[in-house]
């Protein structure tokens, strides 16, 4: 019988059979361990649903859709968030992973009611897993600026990598879920606007995910433009 969890991991995945095992790996060796993670395969044409059935755990949960494409996330990411058992939602894309110390550092963030989005550091990976770069080092900068400041930073570029990303279900439902305005190709950006809108963003000092950089990616422009900015 599987407990309540606390934090339900969302993973979006298409066609990731090269990065899908450390992903799911990088979740089941967290230090902290009440989550589950829901898998939403995008209709993988690979090997991507035969490589997570290898994971003998069962808060992993694998569910598979027809192909719906990036103009469409918003409602992959929705369906997720409609299975989702956990109070905070945390993201973690098929070809992403995380440090084990992840969860354990940034469940705590939510001690605080007001608290709806936290989210920390991101280290870019290529292909094989080596580290091109940390991003958002100047983070002790912002911890201390009321957060009328990071929102005003969110209008003008996207400094929050998916990766690190946790947030309240409550508070995302309130907003309607995840969302993706009309010509857009993905739905984090405009989500994490509206959530620094309604509450307080707490932002932690230290690496919590690898956002890997490869050519297949759909967000690969703005990976590399987040990856080469100085104005964090």
């Amino acid at each position: 019988m599987i407990k309540q969890p606390l934090v339900t991991i969302i993973t979006p995945t298409y066609n990731h059979e090269r990065f899908i095992g450390q992903c799911v790996e990088s979740v089941i060796k967290q230090t902290y361990q009440n989550w589950e993670q829901i898998i939403i395969d995008d209709g993988s044409t690979d090997g991507t649903a035969e490589l997570v059935a290898q994971f003998n755990d069962e808060r992993v949960k694998y569910n598979r859709q027809n192909n719906l494409g990036i103009w469409k996330l918003g409602e992959t990411y929705n369906r997720a968030l409609n299975l989702a058992r956990g109070e905070l939602i945390a993201i973690l894309e098929g070809d992403d992973y995380w440090p084990p110390y992840k969860l354990e550092k940034q469940v705590p963030t939510f001690d605080g009611e007001d608290v709806v989005l936290s989210w920390g550091m991101a280290g870019f990976v290529d292909e094989n897993g080596k580290i091109i770069r940390v991003a958002n080092k100047s983070l002790k900068k912002l911890r201390t600026r009321p957060g009328g400041e990071i929102v005003r930073k969110l209008f003008l570029e996207n400094m929050v990598p998916s990766s690190t990303v946790m947030c309240r279900k409550a508070t995302l439902l309130s907003i309607g879920g995840f969302t993706q305005p009309e010509s857009t190709p993905y739905c984090d950006y405009p989500t994490w606007l509206e959530l620094s809108l309604v509450g307080d963003v707490e932002l932690v000092d230290e690496v919590l995910g690898y956002w890997r950089h490869h050519g297949e990616q759909v967000t690969l422009g703005r990976a590399y433009e987040m990856s080469f900015a100085d104005s964090y």
